[in-house]
């Protein structure tokens, strides 16, 4: 009912715009238009090389069921007793805080995490440039920003294959993606992050700011809302 009382309909997705259209009637299918979330110039502005001496990788995101994080520690605890030489910095905070400070306790990771809270802008933006990269292991998500956000920051992402994710992580040419169940390939492929050279990251989060540049730039998005306002006929 909505979209046939609607004059147009913005998804922010393909994936979005292709769950909407099959909801909807074929009449009312032309509707529908993508404009993207865009990225603050901040992030824009202030992408570096990744450091080849540093071992960091970074998460960010509430700490709750949805968002993965005990599964992330699972992949963890398997790398350290591999002996793989990482530092996993959590940012964020959630009702899962106390469960995931004991499951660090009980994997012995307290060497290899930090968890750092809440943080502001500026403090996200140097955790995701001091790292090789960024890991979204969520399990119900959307397109999360902090994707557009580490891409945009020209730092490679390993994240789940659901939803819109794979709409900016592509496999071996902007991060790579797992499984949003169970802990092999994700240790899998943080094994293969933090054994990549600075050269291969490089290259992944050169693509990965490309592919943002492109798709959520905010002056072009913005243009292509203004732009469905007025094919609006005048009343």
């Amino acid at each position: 009912v909505q979209i046939a009382a609607a004059k147009f309909v913005v998804a922010i997705s393909d994936y979005c715009a292709e769950r909407i259209r099959a909801a909807s009637e074929v009449a009312d299918r032309e509707k529908i238009s993508v404009v993207r979330c865009a990225v603050g110039d901040a992030f824009i502005a202030a992408s570096t090389p990744v450091d080849p001496g540093t071992h960091a990788i970074t998460c960010i995101g509430r700490l709750t069921s949805r968002k993965g994080q005990l599964r992330l520690l699972e992949a963890a605890a398997r790398l350290k007793r591999e002996g793989v030489v990482f530092t996993l910095v959590l940012i964020g905070d959630g009702e899962l805080r106390n469960q995931i400070e004991a499951r660090i306790e009980a994997l012995d990771l307290r060497d290899r995490v930090e968890m750092r809270g809440w943080a502001d802008e500026a403090s996200v933006t140097s955790s995701m440039l001091a790292s090789r990269g960024v890991i979204v292991p969520s399990s119900d998500e959307g397109l999360p920003v902090v994707i557009m956000e580490a891409l945009a920051l020209a730092r490679p992402v390993v994240a789940s294959r659901i939803a819109a994710i794979p709409e900016l992580v592509r496999e071996g040419e902007t991060g790579w993606l797992v499984s949003a169940e169970g802990v092999d390939d994700l240790a899998d492929a943080l094994r293969a992050l933090l054994s990549a050279s600075a050269q291969h990251l490089d290259e992944l989060g050169s693509c990965g700011r490309a592919l943002v540049l492109q798709r959520h730039d905010v002056r072009i998005e913005v243009d292509r809302l203004e732009e469905l306002f007025r094919r609006i006929p005048s009343t």
